[in-house]
């Protein structure tokens, strides 16, 4: 999780993508329905080619692993600016499953989003 993390914070959504396996399917909050890795690539692009992630933080709440699956819900805070120099802070949860494949860790289903501006 922090590696894919990390990733995103750089913009480096190839390195994020590596992170995330074929069949992926995930649901934002902020989407009305869910999308696979393509489109997450394409969104994900975009809005990294638009922001900066100036400082975020990870806190893992929950981990479960069985076998070569595991479950991982967190909560996140993430301080970005736009290409018009605003700052903009969020919060919020996120629930990744992942799957082992060899010796990493990959994405396979996640849930979650922003659940307030973190203005507060």
């Amino acid at each position: 999780m922090e590696a894919y993390w990390t990733s995103w914070s750089k913009g480096d959504i190839d390195g994020f993508q590596g992170y995330v396996h074929q069949d992926y399917v995930g649901w934002s909050v902020d989407s009305p329905l869910p999308a696979g890795k393509a489109s997450s690539t394409k969104w994900m692009g975009f809005w990294a080619a638009n922001n900066t992630v100036m400082v975020y933080e990870v806190t893992p709440v929950s981990i479960m692993v069985r076998g070569d699956f595991a479950v991982v819900h967190y909560y996140y805070s993430q301080v970005s600016k736009n290409s018009q120099g605003e700052m903009k802070a969020v919060k919020g949860r996120w629930t990744d499953i992942l799957a082992k494949q060899g010796d990493r860790w990959v994405l396979i289903a996640d849930h979650g989003g922003d659940t307030d501006s973190g203005d507060d």
